[in-house]
């Protein structure tokens, strides 16, 4: 897959590896740049899960049935 830099508001999302390389398996993989101060609207996924890995910085994660805050 040929690497795919989409802007999405404040945010930046390099899509690297999708369906060409796993099929129905993989929807996305992606690095996404979240500005400081920055949130990630709600939303939702039927279906399919999404998992964040921060490298710098901290972040927090909220939903209806969780909580997490975490510092690098």
């Amino acid at each position: 897959m040929k690497m795919e830099v989409v802007k999405m508001g404040d945010f930046t999302l390099e899509k690297l590896i999708g369906p060409a390389e796993y099929g129905d398996k993989l929807g996305l993989y992606a690095r996404v740049i979240v500005p400081p101060k920055a949130a990630v609207p709600y939303h939702q996924h039927v279906g399919d899960s999404e998992v964040y890995y921060i490298l710098s910085g901290e972040g927090e994660y909220d939903s209806t049935w969780q909580h997490w805050s975490t510092d690098t």
